[in-house]
């Protein structure tokens, strides 16, 4: 195993949390955390570039086994570009965010208010705070 370091704060407490580091054959990382130490894996983030920042993730927010939220930082500065989140538990994206200009807001946040696979609304302007984080 290599010398690959990171950090991460899955659960936003100010805490680092306990994480597991895979190392991948095209020279990726996987960053493991069992956030309610149940055994499984509640939080998989990926940096392709093993630069120590996390580029995209997969987080299962209410240990249901299922993945109910991603993040992904497509442009590789350490911020949130895009947040998609299973709101129900039905497996279907039903909050898309978008920061598009980089600034670490999302000037687009799309809503599936009703839960039908369809998104009726789409606020066009800076949001501020944590979008996502509504259940």
């Amino acid at each position: 195993m290599s010398e690959y370091e990171t950090h991460v704060d899955v659960d936003g407490d100010g805490d680092w949390d306990a994480h597991a580091i895979q190392e991948n054959a095209d020279g990726s990382v996987d960053i493991l955390a069992d956030m309610n130490h149940d055994g499984r894996v509640d939080f998989v983030g990926h940096d392709y570039n093993a630069d120590g920042i996390v580029d995209t993730a997969e987080y299962d927010t209410n240990y249901d086994g299922k993945v109910d939220q991603q993040w992904r930082d497509i442009n590789g500065d350490g911020y949130l570009d895009e947040v998609a989140a299973d709101r129900n538990g039905d497996a279907q994206v039903d909050m898309l965010g978008q920061d598009h200009n980089n600034n670490g807001l999302y000037e687009r946040l799309h809503l599936d208010n009703n839960f039908n696979g369809t998104f009726e609304t789409e606020v066009r302007e800076e949001v501020p705070g944590n979008p996502y984080a509504s259940h």
